[in-house]
């Protein structure tokens, strides 16, 4: 069978009705048909062409899962959602054209579409399921649109051909792995109104986007999630704005060539190996402190911070650096912890006091000066 004709009238196209006719080349869904079914055209490997007309409303899930001939294919604006796996394993799919008026894709709805070069998500489009894109590998553009909240699970991993990508303002939280191992990554821009940038252990959002040169994390973001740039290992330019509390064990571990790194002041807690093996790390520039990893409390400010194998700057083996641009009355007793094996530099101390004369502000910097470097700081193996 290789030509089926729908007439109008028809309003549902059910559960596996065509799967496995492997002989069909072309299709043409009229205007009264309201849901494909799920499974609908599952296998139907020599389907080339598939007209889809306004007042469909639903694509099931896996309606035209493994159509490896399909190579176009124009969504209406009536359609919603496209479901869980609609068009997976699509591999000759090219162009997709995606109209407002479409709310979500779902998970998995075009993964592994090899051949798909570019896609334009509408303004209308809230959702981005997880692994939606995962492995379409010659997918070389992707435009977000304002209005976009969600992008899923590993959404947009191992397209392996995207150079950029903006996150629009209206995404609250990138989740899990959502552009993992996007090698041809150079360019990510994230917005002012992100908060989060989930992640957890060989899931980071960004990991291994080995061409990634420079990000900037935007004063809105929070927290940066466990592995988030693990592995970056071109990025050399991290810039974190005032307003990030927490970043995640190993967010930037493995990013060989970043040389510096500045915290900023609203930095509460930094998980273990955060920087770990940044091995041309040479310098950790610390802005004002009064709360934080690196403020002492009962423990030397070293110990907690720099000190073992779990330190976030485990590995760190370049380090000679550690600046404190502005630091509170703490000064007196970080010195001490350290006098052993470092030089304290403090350049022009004068009482600098703040407006209501409460703390005293001065710009020392911490260097590398002797052999005994190694024994205050184990964890960098010098």
């Amino acid at each position: 069978m290789r030509k089926v004709i729908l007439n109008e009238g028809l309003t549902e196209i059910g559960n596996y009705a065509f799967q496995g006719c492997a002989a069909l080349q072309k299709v043409t869904i009229p205007s009264t048909v309201i849901k494909i079914g799920e499974y609908a055209f599952h296998a139907c490997s020599n389907l080339r062409e598939v007209v889809l007309n306004n007042g469909l409303r639903e694509i099931g899930e896996s309606a035209l899962y493994e159509c490896t001939s399909l190579q176009s294919i124009t969504i209406p604006f009536t359609v919603n959602k496209i479901d869980t796996m609609a068009f997976t394993g699509c591999t000759e799919l090219k162009k997709v054209v995606l109209n407002d008026g479409l709310r979500e894709i779902g998970e998995l709805a075009f993964q592994d579409c090899l051949s798909l070069q570019k896609i334009t998500i509408p303004s209308t489009v809230t959702k981005i399921g997880g692994i939606a894109f995962r492995e379409c590998t010659e997918l070389k553009e992707v435009v977000l649109s304002e209005g976009l909240t969600e992008i899923g699970f590993r959404a947009f991993e191992d397209c392996r051909s995207l150079k950029s990508i903006k996150i629009p303002s209206t995404v609250v939280e990138i989740d899990d792995g959502a552009f993992l191992d996007c090698r041809s990554l150079r360019e990510v821009v994230l917005n002012e109104g992100l908060t989060r940038i989930k992640g957890r252990d060989g899931n980071g959002v960004f990991q291994r986007c080995s061409s990634l040169e420079s990000i900037t994390i935007p004063s809105t973001v929070t927290e940066i999630g466990q592995s988030a740039f693990h592995n970056c290992s071109k990025l050399r330019e991290v810039v974190l704005k005032e307003g990030v509390t927490k970043i995640g064990q190993e967010a930037f571990a493995g990013c060989e060539s970043l040389e510096s790194i500045t915290l900023p002041p609203t930095i509460t807690e930094i998980g273990s190996k955060a920087f770990g093996q940044c091995i041309r790390l040479e310098e950790v520039v610390l802005e004002r402190l009064t709360r934080g990893p690196f403020v002492p409390t009962s423990k030397p400010v070293w110990k907690t911070a720099f000190y073992g194998s779990s330190s976030p700057f485990s590995g760190c083996t370049s380090l000679e650096r550690i600046k404190f641009l502005s630091l509170s009355k703490h000064l007196e007793n970080i010195i001490q912890a350290g006098q052993r094996g470092i030089e304290a530099k403090i350049d022009e101390v004068r009482g600098l006091v703040n407006r209501r004369g409460s703390e005293l502000y001065t710009s020392p910097e911490v260097t590398r000066t002797n052999e005994d470097w190694s024994a205050l700081f184990p964890s960098l193996r010098l």
